[in-house]
């Protein structure tokens, strides 16, 4: 949630930043222009990633974010200790993360800060800083609006440890920056991209003006980094996969919580701890279980009933009162359902008045072709009513149609279409614009 928000809030802020900046920097009376292309690039992505900003409202609404810090709106990061755990505590924290090799997958609490080593490597090394560096001071009039892009979100990255507190006056009040624990880890991704971009540029100078060799030693470069992360490569790919056997039936199953959960932070963190496969949705989807939100940062109500407990060896625990993925309360009977992302049938045998229960959470998107879409304890249910159902056998067939969810989707497709219509179209007139000039 918070880097689809600073993809498109901050991303765009500091968009429009760097490019005054970068005006100013370079003497000429374009800023105006420049600010109109950015507000253009801000408006379509907004419109062509509606559908995404619609699905984050609605989690984060319907959600309850327990990573949140500082629920009633405070800023958080006025002590100097949590200052120095979230973010970057000194130039020299930084540089030492930037070179520092990706040696796990995820690594928590190690004896340096930030304290979230999971996010702090950044997974650069020195020599392809240096060279952005480099082409920005000699080609500074091409590279101004990458380094002060990069600047901007450096300086984000060290908070309140940096002069002036850059992160609450840029970010803090923006929707949904109020609940990172770590910002840091958020603007990571926004550095290393004006790197590599300023690395392609630099080359591209240095070939035009000393060849092939160039190319050459900035090849060598590249593997640099690829060298230095290899123990990240050989974690990545040397754990065996163990898939589950596919099951007859749809199920649910979820983590058990250990005795001495207390220990966490978070009510539910014990999930980041424990996975095992038989809770991890690579191993569980294909083979037919469901996973009850085993972890999240944003958690939604958990109503359903899991047929197995599983433990943080991975062995399961059949759940007394498990009545199934769908059972009725009433004189009807039902079999079992099919089960898709969106969809839901079942075939009733209606003897009178009942209501359906499907075991997964209702939700105001779903819509029956037969009877009425009710909530039951939380649950998804259908309220078969006779005599406006008549006695005998039913498919009742839900369908997950938030009217929300279709409008953005269409917002999204009509903008990327139109997008797409008007680089083809810009393409053609550059075209026959260069074979004028070339008949000329």
């Amino acid at each position: 949630v918070g880097l689809a928000h600073g993809a498109l809030g901050l991303g765009g802020a500091a968009a429009v930043c760097g490019v005054a900046a970068a005006a100013a920097v370079v003497r000429r009376p374009t800023w105006l222009p420049m600010a109109r292309r950015v507000m253009i690039v801000v408006v379509v992505l907004l419109a062509v990633g509606a559908a995404k900003l619609a699905s984050i409202a609605d989690l984060t609404t319907r959600g309850t974010d327990y990573f949140a810090v500082n629920a009633d709106g405070r800023y958080p990061f006025r002590d100097a200790a949590d200052a120095k755990r979230c973010f970057y505590s000194s130039p020299a924290s930084f540089v030492g993360h930037l070179q520092r090799p990706l040696a796990r997958v995820t690594a928590y609490y190690e004896p340096s800060y930030p304290e979230a080593e999971e996010y702090a490597p950044l997974g650069l090394t020195l020599p392809l800083v240096l060279l952005f560096g480099l082409a920005s001071a000699f080609a500074w009039r091409r590279m101004a609006p990458w380094a002060l892009l990069w600047l901007v979100y450096a300086l984000l990255c060290f908070g309140p440890n940096a002069i002036g507190d850059p992160y609450r006056i840029l970010v803090w009040g923006l929707p949904g920056f109020s609940t990172l624990s770590d910002p840091y880890k958020y603007f990571n991704f926004f550095l290393v991209v004006p790197v590599a971009l300023g690395f392609g540029m630099a080359v591209e100078l240095a070939v035009a003006r000393w060849g092939r060799g160039a190319l050459m030693a900035a090849g060598l470069l590249l593997l640099w980094p690829a060298l230095q992360n290899m123990p990240l490569w050989s974690t990545l790919f040397s754990a065996a996969a163990d898939p589950l056997p596919v099951e007859e039936t749809f199920f649910q199953v979820f983590l058990e919580p250990p005795q001495d959960r207390d220990r966490f932070e978070h009510p539910k963190m014990y999930r980041e701890f424990f996975r095992p496969d038989a809770v991890r949705e690579f191993f569980t989807v294909p083979a037919g279980i469901g996973v009850i939100n085993w972890y999240a940062d944003i958690y939604p109500p958990e109503y359903p009933v899991p047929r197995f407990m599983i433990d943080d060896a991975g062995d399961p625990t059949l759940v007394p009162g498990w009545r199934g993925a769908v059972w009725t309360d009433g004189p009807c009977e039902v079999a079992e359902p099919t089960l898709t992302a969106n969809r839901v049938e079942v075939d009733v045998d209606v003897a009178g008045t009942c209501t359906v229960v499907i075991n997964q959470n209702h939700d105001s998107g779903f819509s029956s072709d037969l009877g009425t879409v009710i909530e039951e304890q939380g649950l998804l249910a259908v309220r078969l009513q006779v005599p406006e159902v008549a006695p005998g056998m039913h498919r009742v067939v839900l369908r997950y149609r938030p009217r929300w969810l279709l409008a953005a989707l269409a917002t999204s497709g009509i903008s990327l279409a139109a997008v797409l219509a008007l680089l083809l179209l810009g393409a053609g007139r550059g075209a026959r614009w260069a074979a004028l000039d070339h008949d000329e």
